[in-house]
């Protein structure tokens, strides 16, 4: 194989490498608190969609409405809550997970999902 073959099939392994290597973090990417799903929040004004507030929420947690999982950004699921609300998801094991993501008041619940299944989610205390 001459140099200029070897050079173009290095080209290509690395790009399909490089697309792999990026499919795969984003199929196992965890979301992180902002304005659209996980920051605090006093009004919707501080949200991008919506400020959901009460006991469940402390200090305000912005949140974006849903139906199912594919009306959540990355990293978030959909339960019904407020109507279906997008949250972050959690394993029961990992106990200090929702309150170092978001805010010592927040815990791994469970929560119904808006087609009845039954899922963990952080919310507050």
């Amino acid at each position: 194989m001459d140099a200029s073959r070897v050079r173009a099939a290095a080209t290509r392994a690395a790009a399909l490498l490089a697309l792999a290597a990026a499919t795969l973090a984003a199929g196992c990417s965890h979301g992180q608190p902002d304005r659209l799903v996980g920051e605090s929040c006093a009004t919707n004004d501080d949200c991008r969609d919506m400020c959901a507030t009460g006991a469940d929420f402390p200090g305000g947690f912005c949140t974006t409405t849903c139906f199912d999982d594919g009306d959540c950004p990355g990293g978030t699921v959909c339960a019904d809550v407020q109507g279906g609300i997008c949250l972050f998801p959690c394993d029961g094991e990992a106990t200090d997970y929702c309150s170092d993501l978001i805010d010592v008041d927040y815990r791994c619940r469970d929560r119904n999902t808006p087609d009845g299944r039954v899922i963990l989610v952080c919310m507050g205390n």
